[in-house]
């Protein structure tokens, strides 16, 4: 078991995973998880895949449902963009200082 703020904060207290009840192991399970660091890598994962399941969705999705596909673009969209930022973030905060350069004018 790694040994982590909550760990530290048994220890103190002069207690183990083990003497917790059941009530107490699954706060102590989601507090864990909750610690657990996410690296960019494991974001660009998830954003590609939420592009692909919703290009998906969009793809099955009738042309008549006129607003269902405006959300589904929308959303698409917005992972785009946070792909953009996770892929190239050089050109994505230059991009933002331009268009924030023109708005102090």
């Amino acid at each position: 078991m790694d040994f982590n703020v909550i760990d530290k904060i048994l220890e103190e207290q002069g207690l183990n995973y083990e003497d917790l009840n059941a009530q107490e192991r699954e706060t102590y399970t989601k507090a864990n998880f909750s610690l657990q660091k996410l690296t960019v890598a494991d974001v660009k994962d998830y954003v590609g895949n939420m592009k692909a399941s919703i290009a998906l969705q969009l793809a099955k999705t009738p042309e008549s449902e006129t607003n269902t596909n405006i959300l589904l673009k929308a959303r698409l969209m917005n992972y785009v963009v946070l792909e953009a930022f996770l892929v190239r973030p050089d050109k994505a905060e230059e991009a933002l200082r331009k268009q924030f350069a023109g708005k102090d004018k």
